[in-house]
């Protein structure tokens, strides 16, 4: 599936949002997604990067742990320009947190940190889970 584009010519900040299955062959095109979006903004290649893998761990965050096995479900991209930085939000409409199952921040969780200026996880209603994700662009 194909990213849905907002151009600045609109008045609106250039964005990008897409929805596709969660399957592991999806957080190649998000990566994919984000990263020619960026290149279309001209963004310096080290935020290009940064943006990619933690938007690669966080699809894979959604494609792992969401949804139950066999279950379908979905991961979603939204990114945009906002003043002086990009914001990029993965989403799912899965399981949630699970008490229990974990034992502290995981891999890619400590991965996205070490990649973005700051980012959130916060539970969505009725369910799911959001990454929100935010990248200070210098001046």
């Amino acid at each position: 599936m194909s990213p849905t584009r907002i151009e600045a010519a609109t008045g609106v900040p250039p964005a990008v949002a897409m929805t596709l299955p969660a399957v592991a062959g999806s957080v190649a095109e998000v990566r994919a997604s984000i990263g020619s979006f960026l290149r279309d903004l001209e963004l310096p290649q080290s935020t290009i990067h940064a943006a990619e893998v933690a938007v690669s761990e966080a699809a894979t965050n959604v494609v792992r742990h969401a949804y139950a096995p066999d279950s379908p479900g979905t991961v979603e991209l939204h990114a945009d320009v906002e003043d002086d930085a990009l914001e990029i939000v993965v989403c799912d409409n899965g399981r949630g947190f699970l008490p229990g199952t974990g034992d502290g921040v995981g891999a890619g969780l400590a991965l996205i940190a070490e990649m973005t200026d700051d980012f959130a996880i916060t539970a969505r209603k009725p369910q799911g889970v959001e990454i929100w994700m935010r990248f200070v662009l210098a001046n």
